[in-house]
């Protein structure tokens, strides 16, 4: 049994049985495994283009002859796709892989995470105030220093969790896959740059830095380390503009 060739059959046989959407979810589910997501998120993007389609042919506002064009367009993209998978050994062994992680998935992770982040931080400067390792001022200053730093990032995730409100209404089939590697570097920086700034409060109460210094510090940590939480955060909730 040559699973490449079988899969390849079986779609173009969809597309030859004018079944298009079949056929998208039957790539879509061949390209889900992390080695395969470069074609997968390419199909995601065919599947978005058929969805409209589908949805201009049932209200009937697009021409007839753009409509078919657009079928054709999406049949031949779809056609050399499927001469793109990859080869039987290749196919059995991505098989055995974890799928990526859904883009939605990781967005509600990171967006907890960075909540439950920022509360911890304050909460922890709130604490080495109250134990007498900050003054009123300097907690003040410290608080005005650390609440602009979180709160760049959670505007922006909040905002495109509101824009998608109504996502889990959608098929998932339109939603691009991420692969482990990029959520384990996202799960890494997003530890690091907490534990940094956290680190960087504790010195100050235990005389290892004095105030100035400290401040100066967490400048250096949002430079050195907050510039790739920043990179990470952008990447999955600021859309490039149309």
């Amino acid at each position: 049994m040559e699973i490449q060739l079988d899969t390849q059959k079986d779609i173009k046989r969809l597309i030859a049985m004018a079944d298009l959407e079949q056929a998208l979810q039957h790539y879509l589910k061949a390209t889900e495994p992390e080695a395969l997501l470069n074609l997968h998120n390419q199909a995601v993007g065919l599947m978005a283009q058929f969805k409209q389609f589908k949805q201009d042919s049932q209200l009937n506002v697009v021409d007839y002859d753009d409509l078919a064009r657009t079928r054709n367009r999406i049949n031949m993209t779809l056609l050399a796709l499927t001469d793109e998978l990859p080869s039987e050994e290749v196919l059995l062994e991505a098989e055995k892989k974890k799928p990526g992680i859904r883009e939605s998935r990781l967005k509600r992770i990171v967006l907890r995470f960075m909540i439950i982040s920022k509360v911890f931080v304050l909460g922890l400067l709130l604490f080495l105030w109250d134990t007498g390792g900050f003054s009123v001022d300097q907690f003040i200053g410290t608080a005005s220093l650390l609440i602009p730093l979180f709160t760049a990032y959670t505007v922006l995730m909040v905002r495109d969790s509101a824009k998608n409100r109504y996502v889990h209404i959608q098929s998932q089939e339109t939603e691009m896959l991420v692969t482990h590697h990029f959520k384990n570097m996202v799960y890494f920086w997003m530890f690091v740059y907490t534990f940094a700034i956290s680190l960087v409060l504790i010195l100050k109460p235990a005389g290892a830095l004095a105030y100035n210094q400290m401040s100066a510090t967490l400048t250096l940590v949002e430079i050195g380390i907050g510039v790739y939480v920043g990179e990470v955060v952008f990447a999955l909730f600021k859309k490039p503009s149309k």
